[in-house]
């Protein structure tokens, strides 16, 4: 994978367009006990993951916006939502309510002048910053809980396999 800070901007577009699709990819016919089930008390389910992600997609757009309209605002963290997705909700429902929610913000980055890109901000903890690293680090985001899940979702077959031998 490319890391996002080398990439053009239309190859980072079309990183966070594929992110749904993945997803859906990675999580497609896999059963509900298996996505809603947690691998050990600290770590989140594969539910609770895309859940995280549909609640930082809209304060994350929310920031962007803010950047491209205002001179070097402040900016607060994102600190780590889960959302308000009810466990048993089926992992296809919340892949497509990410979908829905990153369309909107691919829409927003399409439409943004080239200038808007470099225009810069100062976030609660990282200091100075720019429209175009928080779009790389949304990527990176992206990237992190896509092998996250590819992770617990290999655990979890390697536990079914491990069951049913023995």
């Amino acid at each position: 994978m490319t890391p996002p800070a080398s990439m053009t901007w239309s190859e980072l577009l079309n990183a966070l367009r594929s992110v749904p699709e993945k997803l859906a990819a990675l999580t497609s016919g896999t059963a509900h006990d298996i996505t809603a089930a947690r691998a050990n008390g600290d770590e989140w389910s594969v539910c609770q993951i895309v859940g995280h992600m549909c609640a930082v997609e809209s304060p994350y757009r929310a920031r962007l916006v803010r950047i491209s309209l205002e001179n070097h605002p402040r900016v607060a963290a994102i600190s780590c939502l889960t959302g308000d997705y009810d466990p048993e909700t089926p992992i296809a429902i919340l892949v497509e309510t990410f979908a829905i929610l990153r369309r909107e913000t691919v829409r927003f980055l399409e439409n943004l002048a080239p200038l808007a890109r470099g225009r810069t901000a100062v976030h609660a903890e990282l200091g100075d910053i720019t429209l175009r690293s928080q779009v790389e680090a949304l990527s990176a985001h992206d990237e992190e809980h896509l092998a996250q899940i590819a992770r617990l979702l290999e655990k979890q077959a390697g536990k079914e396999a491990g069951g049913s031998h023995g």
